[in-house]
């Protein structure tokens, strides 16, 4: 859609890519189609396909637009669009329940995991191409494992230095001009 050049070191490097998270997900654990998962594992394949479109269809807004005027658009529709299908749990919650730590973790998700995140990204795709950007989400299950790793969550496995190296192999040969 972006007349962007598809070069064999980018399609090598996206399949690369996405043999280390796949790998690093699914190693220890078998997949099946019968499981009680199999609907959150095809919206969250959804959401990355739709996160690929937005990737793809946001870059040329850019050239037109700050990155914080897109937000705060794409925030709006997609409340607008979230809230009749949430409308009725928003009602049962009791806000007056909540203690500082769990307004911290609201404030904390929305600000950082959420808004930061597409702020970044909304930036960097005003300086590097669709493909560049979206090759980065494959960094995810490594800072997830990272950080699992740092609070004792997790153990440093051979399975997981695999996986961070298919990654960052990917990112670099999708990165490379």
């Amino acid at each position: 859609l972006l007349k962007e050049s598809i070069t064999k070191p980018k399609i090598l490097g996206i399949l690369i890519g996405m043999t280390g998270a796949a790998y690093l997900i699914l190693s220890g654990n078998s997949i099946d189609f019968k499981s009680e998962q199999i609907k959150g594992d095809l919206l969250i394949l959804l959401n990355s396909i739709s996160y690929g479109f937005y990737l793809v269809l946001v870059r040329k807004l850019m050239a037109d637009y700050h990155p914080f005027t897109i937000l705060s658009r794409v925030f709006f529709f997609g409340f607008l669009m979230v809230l009749p299908f949430g409308w009725n749990d928003l009602q049962e919650i009791e806000w007056s329940s909540f203690s500082y730590g769990i307004w911290a973790a609201v404030a904390y998700v929305l600000i950082f995991t959420t808004f930061l995140s597409y702020l970044l990204n909304a930036f960097a795709m005003q300086r590097v191409s669709a493909t560049v950007a979206g090759i980065y989400i494959y960094l995810q299950p490594i800072i997830a494992s990272a950080i699992a790793i740092f609070f004792a969550k997790d153990v440093l496995t051979p399975d997981k230095l695999i996986s961070a190296a298919l990654i960052f192999t990917g990112v670099y040969l999708v990165s490379k001009k």
